[in-house]
């Protein structure tokens, strides 16, 4: 069982002060050497890499008036039971925001894909994709509701299209996207409800050891991979899954989708298209899901428009709101998915229409230079 340390602290947002107190905090629990900043996401957690006799660990701060840790907690334990590659946890100050994690080491798959592991690798991601789905009941996690999936489509016309873009849309144009998202809302509600880490991409998937790369690197055969997802065993290469604290009960296409129309790496259409026939074969043998390839192709690229509506509107915003630049580079390729994909349905037309009569590719980088010159002028 982890370490747990529970105390009523007046609670401090500064990043000096939340520094001090969680370096306070660890040398309660171990014998340390030094405490780095290992990175940031887009929330307001950070994260820390601690050397201490007993090895590296890394030191969660999620400061509580703006993260909940319970969440992460209680998922990665779920994650864990079902003998998936999770961060133990070994100590935990749930009211002051703090954990003491495993280190699963610097490598993101995001670091190391490339031409030559990526079919090996994938082939990993994949079938912990369907052993999340197989072994943890969608019912343990909140649902991927109607109300949860328009707020987040909510996030591109709010975000991207009026506070980034400065762009309002005319009235016809305003009704055929609500329509749009109604369309959008009902394919992903109309697929089978399964667990869904939801942010299942190549910076969330660590390369453990040398394992993901080393002589015994090629992918898993397809009946050694369906006989280890039955009997509960993780197969090789299996990565290690961090930021799960999201996790939902939501369409089985939504991890896949995460995972191979990634934000921060592009793949050729053709090459995605054996993994999502991978995912489906596996899906069928598990009995997730019925043999109607097709229809899940189109689930895919449904789902696909849904979520990469919201990640346009999240990286808006967390340049509007939360003063972080770096994400403004991970919206062209993001629009880019959508230009592609959302001519080709008649429930996304509305989308395509909108890309191409606002030219949104152009505005988003002339409003992106203007902003990086602005910052620029600041920081000087």
């Amino acid at each position: 069982m982890p370490l747990s340390i529970t105390t009523d602290p007046a609670i401090t947002t500064d990043p000096a002060s939340r520094r001090a107190e969680l370096i306070d905090w660890l040398g309660g629990i171990l014998d340390m050497s030094s405490v780095e900043r290992a990175s940031c996401d887009a929330s307001f957690r950070s994260y820390y890499r601690v050397e201490s006799t007993a090895g590296y660990r890394i030191a969660m701060d999620a400061p509580p008036q703006m993260e909940d840790c319970r969440p992460f907690v209680a998922i990665g334990e779920l994650l864990r039971r079902a003998n998936l590659r999770v961060p133990a946890l070994y100590a935990q100050d749930i009211e002051r925001g703090f954990l003491l994690l495993e280190d699963l080491g610097h490598r993101s798959y995001f670091d190391i894909l490339d031409e030559d592991n990526a079919d090996a690798l994938y082939e990993a991601a994949i079938s912990s994709i369907v052993a999340m789905q197989c072994r943890i009941p969608a019912a343990r996690v909140p649902p991927f509701d109607a109300t949860l999936l328009r707020t987040e489509l909510d996030l591109f016309t709010d975000w991207f299209l009026a506070e980034h873009l400065r762009i309002d849309l005319p009235r016809d144009l305003r009704s055929a996207v609500v329509e749009c998202f109604d369309d959008l809302i009902r394919i992903c509600l109309e697929q089978p409800r399964v667990f869904v880490h939801r942010d299942y991409h190549s910076r969330n998937l660590m390369a453990m050891a040398d394992r993901s790369l080393g002589v015994d690197s090629k992918a898993t055969t397809r009946s050694q991979a369906i006989s280890q997802t039955r009997q509960g065993s993780t197969p090789p290469l299996s990565p290690g899954i961090i930021d799960f604290q999201d996790a939902v009960a939501g369409p089985i296409t939504y991890d896949a989708v995460s995972l191979l129309r990634d934000a921060y790496i592009r793949w050729p259409a053709e090459r995605v298209r054996r993994w999502v026939d991978r995912i489906h074969e596996l899906s069928v043998a598990h009995r997730l899901i019925p043999a109607d390839r097709a229809r899940f192709h189109r689930w895919f690229d449904l789902t696909g428009i849904q979520r990469h509506l919201k990640i346009v509107g999240i990286f808006a915003r967390l340049w509007h709101r939360d003063a972080k630049a770096r994400y403004l580079d991970d919206i062209p390729p993001v629009l880019a998915y959508l230009a592609e994909i959302a001519p080709l349905y008649q429930e996304s037309e509305a989308i395509a229409h909108l890309l191409e009569g606002f030219d949104l590719a152009e505005r988003e980088k002339e409003a992106r230079q203007r902003i990086l010159a602005e910052k620029e002028v600041v920081s000087t």
